[in-house]
């Protein structure tokens, strides 16, 4: 039986109909519950808040994209027992999604966490402003050292992920970021990540750190039943004191998702699940282009409202 793989989106993933379908399914209305109760909101109010909630807003969007990751996951299984995952990815906030699928962290210590990630990665963004930029095409990783050389202690630009050689994201504030972009003299495309609010993924979320090392620390950690694949590394997570430093270590550093691939690829998976990001009918999710566009030969499936048919 082919490898199989579970992959989680990150920030970005959201969109205003993301809960449509999944809130009123009475298998998951334990998970709902408790979900609620972990929040300290009643399920009624609870239920408003997510589909109402200003998803412009980190601290908003990223426990949203969390809890209808999960919820999706649940129905995956539900509908599919025989499925038996080798190994789990996120990108980003996606590693919460792993960690959970893969049992080395519960729903509730993951909103526990999620909650004050949310709001301290908002507050920091809010004060350096800026965002990240993807830069697409010309081999710019080829050329990040000489653009963070030339830009990083003058203006605050820095790495922020490497999707490939040719796909990176760029972080820091606005005038530097336009500095940064103004670098390349158009050999690579520049797009502006508008989903995500601040410089994710680099030193400028280093006040984030502090002030999170409480709710990370106050949570059970337990060995995961499959692989995780760290963001920062790439390497395969698979007991429990490997994952607290990981989900320390994304917040300032880069998201590796070209090794995190690799690491999947040399694993020999061949089948890889994206489960929550946007795609509509027909339309491949941009996680599964990237998965695609490094392994041709991989079989990916996104599972979303549509693919399970909530919409």
């Amino acid at each position: 039986m082919d490898k199989v793989a579970l992959i989680y989106p990150g920030q970005g993933s959201h969109s205003h109909d993301m809960f449509e379908g999944l809130l009123g399914i009475p298998s998951l209305k334990p998970v709902y519950d408790a979900a609620a109760k972990a929040f300290g909101i009643p399920p009624p109010v609870f239920k408003d808040y997510l589909r109402k909630a200003d998803l412009s807003r980190t601290d908003n969007a990223q426990i949203a994209i969390y809890f209808r990751n999960h919820l999706l996951t649940l129905l995956l299984r539900e509908q599919e027992p025989a499925l038996k995952p080798d190994a789990a990815a996120g990108y980003s906030l996606g590693t919460y999604n792993a960690a959970s699928t893969a049992n080395a962290l519960r729903l509730e210590d993951a909103i526990s966490i999620l909650i004050p990630r949310g709001r301290l990665m908002n507050e920091v963004s809010e004060a350096v402003g800026g965002g990240l930029v993807a830069l697409i095409g010309g081999n710019p990783y080829g050329r990040i050292k000489e653009v963070e050389d030339n830009l990083k202690k003058k203006y605050g630009v820095h790495l922020s992920a490497v999707n490939s050689h040719d796909h990176i994201t760029i972080g820091g504030p606005k005038d530097g970021l336009d500095k940064a972009v103004a670098f390349f003299d158009g050999s690579t495309t520049a797009i502006n990540l508008k989903g995500v609010q601040g410089p994710f993924h680099t030193p400028h979320m280093k006040p984030v750190v502090g002030g999170l090392q409480p709710a990370l620390d106050s949570v059970q950690y337990t060995d995961p039943e499959f692989s995780i694949i760290a963001n920062t590394t790439g390497k395969v997570l698979q007991y429990k004191h490997e994952i607290k430093p990981e989900l320390v270590g994304h917040l300032t550093m880069p998201i590796m998702w070209k090794d995190t691939l690799d690491t999947l690829d040399e694993m020999g998976i061949k089948v890889y699940i994206v489960i929550g990001d946007k795609a509509n009918n027909g339309r491949s999710s941009s996680t599964a282009k990237m998965i695609k566009q490094k392994n041709p030969k991989a079989e990916v499936i996104d599972v979303n409202n549509y693919t399970l048919g909530l919409l």
